[in-house]
């Protein structure tokens, strides 16, 4: 397995803009959000404990997992959210894993908002977290999203507490609108490449 380097910041921070600069690039990017809702949506044992922990209705009649639903269950609610939370982060740790061994590489990216609460840190080599002003974060989710002000307010502050600092080789990425992304990313990857 290569070396795994975590692209982290919490929700319009900009990762993925950073995700699509490595693709382009030529990297594998995974992206624990859209491969998390992948087996939630295909792993039955995962189904099976979303069911008996927040009820039938988790999972529609095509077999797929009820977002809506679940999301009214676990935002705002810290005890449900860590339930889902121990349900679908070991799975997607040990997808992480079986997805780099298969990398011809030696480098793959791992695209997550909570790095921390998610205990992917263990397997991380390397950190870059991209960060941008408030609200700039919060007008980018309006706007990508169509959410409310208030609605991406709480989004942000689910994912608050993640201290980086604690974390070996950690890198920060400006996404702020005004520095360049790309020869940030560029001289990122070839210092890794070194």
């Amino acid at each position: 397995m290569g070396r795994l380097i975590a692209i982290a910041g919490g929700i319009g921070s900009g990762k993925s803009v950073v995700s699509s600069i490595i693709r382009i690039l030529g990297y594998k990017v995974y992206d624990c959000d859209s491969e998390a809702k992948r087996l939630m949506n295909t792993n039955t044992a995962i189904q099976g404990e979303l069911v008996e922990n927040f009820g039938p209705q988790s999972v529609l009649n095509d077999g797929t997992i009820n977002k809506k639903y679940i999301s009214s269950v676990v935002f705002g609610n810290e005890d449900a959210l860590n339930k889902l939370n121990s349900i679908v982060h070991p799975r997607v740790k040990d997808d992480i894993v079986n997805q780099a061994k298969c990398v011809m590489q030696s480098i793959m990216f791992v695209e997550t908002a909570i790095l921390l609460q998610s205990n992917l840190f263990d397997i991380i080599d390397d950190v870059w977290v991209v960060e941008a002003p408030e609200n700039v974060r919060i007008n980018r989710v309006m706007k990508r999203n169509a959410m409310c002000e208030e609605d991406v307010i709480k989004r942000i502050k689910a994912q608050d507490g993640q201290d980086y600092n604690t974390l070996k080789s950690v890198k920060t990425i400006v996404n702020d609108g005004v520095a360049p992304l790309f020869p940030q990313v560029e001289k990122l990857v070839k210092e890794i490449l070194k």
